[in-house]
């Protein structure tokens, strides 16, 4: 099985987060408002490729390191959740997945 880090560098290789990005533009620019990526600023993306592996996966949950990096700062429903939002670019739904 691919290490935690060869699956970061495998997605920022491919053409994934590009598509999304222009995805999530197509609807959310017209709506009014644009997602910003934190998480792909290049300082923070040289940290996650030189942390200890252990500190992505706790009990089963990925983005355990980013969970707890950003625990202060966002509601426990976000902390605690297990899923994503459930949107598509002409139907952008927000709700709260379990």
């Amino acid at each position: 099985a691919a290490s935690v880090h060869e699956n970061q560098r495998r997605l920022l290789a491919s053409p994934h987060i590009a598509n999304r990005i222009d995805a999530d533009a197509e609807w959310s620019i017209p709506a009014g408002f644009c997602f910003r990526y934190p998480l792909l600023d290049p300082e923070v993306i040289q940290v996650a490729l030189q942390a200890p592996e252990h500190l992505f996966v706790l009990n089963g949950r990925t983005r355990t390191l980013m969970r707890e990096a950003l625990r202060d700062l966002y509601p426990d429903l976000i902390y605690h959740r297990r899923g994503k939002f459930v949107s598509h670019p002409k139907r952008p739904e927000f709700r709260a997945v379990e």
